[in-house]
């Protein structure tokens, strides 16, 4: 959904994804901060905002991996 979300970004899409971020995920990120890397990490993202995002998905594999 991550990826979905920055693909095509829509606020929309982006504003589900931030709330399953951190109300389901936990992720520790304030939401208009997370919204705003989200939003810029669709095409032509920068280095950093990829990094950032494939962080996300690493803190949430790992989450779930731990839980096996």
């Amino acid at each position: 959904m991550i990826r979905m979300s920055t693909s095509e970004p829509s606020p929309e899409l982006v504003a589900s994804t931030v709330n399953a971020l951190i109300y389901h995920h936990g992720v520790d990120v304030p939401s208009d901060e997370l919204m705003f890397w989200l939003m810029r990490c669709g095409r032509g993202a920068s280095d950093e905002n990829k990094r950032f995002l494939q962080g996300l998905v690493d803190i949430i594999t790992e989450g779930r991996d731990a839980l096996r």
